[in-house]
């Protein structure tokens, strides 16, 4: 696995991959709220699409907890004047 906090683009690189998955969450709630209004989509279709935006939230709080975990290194490292 990469340490991202010897990258200098490292959080610029996770706030690129939150913005894809935040629009890829954009359009599973539109998914979603199209397969709930036509009433011809099966329950399981629903279910489905679902599931793939609860996924896709969990994503987002995780890659967001990594760049503030980052911010928060680099902060400390600044104050304390340790080079990275």
């Amino acid at each position: 696995m990469r340490d991202l906090n010897r990258e200098p683009d490292g959080i610029k690189s996770l706030e690129v991959e939150w913005q894809q998955v935040y629009e890829a969450s954009v359009a599973a709630r539109a998914d979603l709220a199209r397969l709930r209004g036509s009433g011809a989509a099966s329950g399981e279709l629903v279910h489905f699409a679902r599931l793939r935006l609860e996924q896709l939230e969990v994503l987002k709080a995780r890659i967001r907890e990594k760049i503030e975990e980052l911010l928060q290194g680099s902060a400390v490292r600044g104050m304390t004047g340790a080079g990275g």
